[in-house]
């Protein structure tokens, strides 16, 4: 079966180089499994907490990561990823084609995989969406504004794309 969704990501660009990162990773439906904002603050739910450990934690398992700003919304994880270095791998081909160690897309394929690991052994219901956004950040004006974003997006909450507001019981 053919897969018919479009790339959006750059032809022959290595995403394992050196550079800024802005991904944003939802949830299955846009559900609110991370919680809910409250008066302006984000109350997390233990889904929430473990989302948000783990996007801190990237920096442990990947030091040539750093996690420059992250913010953590009802359905959806913002974060801007400052690869140091790149990665210095041998090219592998797979069945599914290019697999690029420590690449951004195997970054967060191990974020999900850790997230989903932690609720199916504690039994919560709980889906990512299947694919994730990102964007090359190329310049510092572009970086301030990701870095403004993600510190604003719990106000502009009720103005987000990803705004949903019946919050489901948990």
């Amino acid at each position: 079966m053919k897969n018919n969704r479009t790339s959006y990501r750059l032809i022959n660009y290595d995403y394992s180089r050196k550079g800024l990162y802005f991904v944003t990773i939802c949830t299955h439906k846009r559900e609110c499994f991370f919680g809910k904002i409250v008066d302006k603050q984000m109350q997390q739910s233990e889904i929430g907490k473990i989302a948000h450990q783990y996007f801190e934690d990237i920096s442990i398992y990947y030091p040539h990561i750093e996690v420059l700003a992250m913010v953590i919304m009802p359905n959806h994880v913002h974060g801007l990823l400052y690869f140091t270095e790149g990665a210095s791998h041998d090219e592998q081909i797979s069945t599914f084609g290019h697999v690029v160690p420590q690449s951004l897309s195997v970054i967060i394929n191990q974020y999900k995989g850790a997230v989903t690991k932690y609720v199916n052994r504690h039994n919560i219901r709980f889906k990512w969406q299947v694919r994730f956004h990102d964007s090359i950040v190329w310049d510092e004006k572009h970086c301030q504004n990701v870095i403004q974003y993600i510190e604003s997006n719990v106000d502009n909450w009720c103005d987000d794309d990803f705004f949903m507001e019946e919050y489901p019981q948990r």
